[in-house]
């Protein structure tokens, strides 16, 4: 019996067992998780692997990470939100918003709220909120991988800098973190995207740059994508800095989307693809 769970076990260890992922990848179609920005797709084919999203504050790198995640959910893919930034009620609403199309104050306002708030729970969603450590996130990555056996799976962390909690040395706490994230994609390999929100160092703002993550000497070295956010005059920029399989330099400008284009507080929490950049 021991022989046979021997056997098992390094069978699994082989290479070439899984042809139709390396074919994918080999004719590099579409082998990540989709953001559900067509553009954005089309040039990267997809997050693959270990991704950064990269920006300053207000460039609404929380924004799109909860769109990407929203966008997931809804295709049937699992998600585990690991959030450090907003709270359970704040993020409870933005996915609401964005999922329903309406703004925070059209929300308060439905009848049905409380309904569309339980609904959440029929998503592929789950959520940690507060102090997390990595031993929380592994096991809760394997009940969900185990859960849906088919399914492009996605772990969102917001913020890279939250989850590190060694104020001490605050540098090597956050390139622990990053080895360990990179472990666990490995763990699964093609079939688990890790996304990571970090905060850009001050005096890398305003441009796009490989090396501009904050507190870490070690992350353009982990991760295989990274998208560089920034706030130009209202219009949301996204440039892809580094892309280990594909091509970089890509940029894709968004806007928030306004149920009412003369008021910015009818912000529905989601990001529309425009035509062209503004220079």
């Amino acid at each position: 019996m021991q022989e046979q769970k021997d056997q098992t076990f390094l069978s699994s260890k082989k290479l070439g067992l899984d042809v139709d992922s390396f074919l994918k990848h080999l004719h590099k179609e579409v082998n990540g998780i989709k953001t559900g920005i067509d553009r954005l797709d089309a040039q990267l084919l997809g997050l693959a692997g270990f991704v950064g999203i990269i920006g300053e504050p207000k460039a609404c790198k929380s924004t799109l990470a909860l769109q990407i995640a929203a966008y997931n959910i809804s295709q049937g893919n699992p998600v585990y939100f690991i959030d450090q930034e907003n709270g359970k009620s704040r993020l409870s609403h933005r996915l609401l918003c964005h999922l329903h199309d309406l703004s925070w104050g059209e929300l308060k306002r439905m009848p049905n709220v409380g309904e569309l708030y339980q609904r959440l729970s029929q998503l592929p969603l789950h959520c940690h909120f507060g102090k997390v450590d990595m031993t929380d996130i592994e096991a809760a990555v394997d009940k969900m991988m185990k859960g849906y056996p088919n399914k492009k799976a996605l772990v969102v962390v917001d913020s890279l800098q939250s989850v590190a909690r060694n104020l001490s040395d605050l540098r090597m706490s956050v390139d622990q973190w990053l080895l360990d994230l990179d472990a666990l994609k490995l763990k699964y390999d093609g079939q688990l995207t890790i996304l990571i929100i970090c905060e850009k160092r001050r005096g890398a703002y305003g441009a796009a740059s490989v090396d501009s993550a904050k507190e870490s000497g070690r992350i353009e070295y982990k991760i295989e994508q990274q998208l560089d956010l920034r706030n130009q005059d209202g219009q949301i920029i996204i440039e892809c800095t580094l892309n280990r399989d594909g091509p970089k330099g890509v940029q894709v400008p968004l806007v928030k989307v306004l149920k009412n284009p003369a008021n910015e507080h009818s912000f529905t929490f989601r990001l529309e693809q425009e035509e062209e950049l503004k220079i």
